[in-house]
């Protein structure tokens, strides 16, 4: 049976997209001198497209949980990311002479659930809304200092611009473009930004 959250057609439920990925504990120096500044970095570096493109699957709720559609499309994409998070950590593995990264697969998993009422489904869709509510919200404080600051234009409009196609590609119920309060935030956001 099929679950509507007001004007969001939820489908058939979600799933919680929980992960847990070796992090590094520090951050590698700004000049790779050494080959554990180099390991770090590139520790760092897989950590960071890891995180990023399993964050972007859904609605980011806290630190590794999201909350991700069970469509087809969005199922493959997880087991696209686990594939690559585990190969391309299996070559760090292989460079790691000093043995810095824990010999700790990625654990990435999906816990499916549905809203048993259409009641449930609202306030689902409301979580939903306030965590895009907080994340345009940190962007326009981020806009509002990089004004401050006096940074270049070309800087902020093409972190701008990275920002709201993570945002957009993690917006599955497409709230960014049919939800009133959503889209005066971002036309806000878009006139600062100009």
């Amino acid at each position: 049976m099929e679950r509507t959250g007001g004007d969001y057609d939820i489908g058939e439920g979600f799933g919680l997209l929980i992960y847990d990925l070796p992090a590094p504990k520090e951050r590698p120096s700004r000049e790779v001198r050494t080959e554990r500044d180099k390991l770090l970095k590139a520790w760092k570096n897989w950590y960071d497209t890891v995180s990023t493109r399993l964050s972007c699957l859904g609605y980011k709720l806290q630190y590794s949980v999201v909350v991700v559609s069970l469509d087809e499309k969005t199922l493959k994409e997880v087991e696209e990311v686990r594939q690559y998070a585990t190969e391309s950590l299996e070559k760090l593995w292989e460079m790691d002479r000093l043995k810095l990264i824990p010999r700790k697969r990625p654990d990435i998993k999906v816990v499916q659930f549905k809203p048993s009422s259409a009641k449930d489904a609202e306030l689902l869709v409301q979580l939903f809304k306030q965590s895009l509510l907080e994340s345009l919200q940190h962007l326009k404080d981020l806009i509002m200092a990089w004004l401050r600051d006096q940074r270049p234009k070309e800087y902020m409009e093409a972190k701008v611009r990275d920002y709201l196609r993570k945002l957009r590609s993690q917006d599955r119920l497409g709230m960014l473009e049919k939800d009133e309060e959503l889209r005066q935030l971002l036309n806000e956001i878009e006139v600062l930004s100009l």
